[in-house]
C-alpha cells in the first residue's frame, strides 16, 4: 500500500472511531450501498471535482496506468490490482509497460505467458512503438 494511502485510510479510521467495522461505512454505521455510491455518489463526485465524467472502473485503469508510467514492478502491481498472475496485467496494460525496466527473470516469465496462451498477447522483448495498441 502506497504510505500516502495508508495515512489517510488510518485517519478515516480515527473519523469512524471504531462505530463501524468498514472503513466508509454509511450514515447507520453500515456497508455502503454500491449501486448508490456508483450511480448517485460517483456521479455528485466527478461534478464538484469539475472534471469530465468518467465511470468510477476508470480510476482503477487510471491507476494502473499511472503506476506503470511511474515504473512501479509489474509483480508489486499485479498484487495491487488483485490478479492471480500477470497475465491479466499483461493483456490490458502492456502498452504502458517499459521492457527495458523489466528483469531478466520478468522478461522470462512474460515470454512463458505469451507462449502458454492461445491469447495473443505482445513480444515482451520489443520496444512498445512497436507492439499493436490492442488492449
Amino acid at each position: 500500500m502506497l504510505p500516502r494511502v495508508r495515512e489517510e485510510l488510518l485517519k478515516q479510521r480515527d473519523r469512524v472511531k471504531l462505530r463501524s467495522e468498514f472503513v466508509f461505512p454509511n450514515r447507520a454505521w453500515k456497508t455502503l450501498n454500491v449501486n448508490w455510491v456508483t450511480k448517485a455518489l460517483w456521479p455528485r463526485l466527478v461534478e464538484r471535482a469539475a472534471v469530465s465524467y468518467r465511470p468510477l472502473m476508470q480510476t482503477r485503469h487510471t491507476y494502473a496506468t499511472l503506476m506503470l508510467q511511474k515504473g512501479a514492478p509489474i509483480d508489486w502491481l499485479q498484487k495491487q490490482m488483485g490478479h492471480r498472475n500477470l497475465t491479466m496485467l499483461i493483456r490490458h496494460y502492456w502498452r504502458w509497460i517499459n521492457p527495458g525496466e523489466l528483469s531478466q527473470e520478468t522478461l522470462a516469465r512474460l515470454g512463458a505467458i505469451k507462449s502458454s496462451s492461445n491469447q495473443p498477447h505482445p513480444d515482451p522483448t520489443r520496444d512498445n512503438e512497436d507492439v499493436s495498441r490492442e488492449a
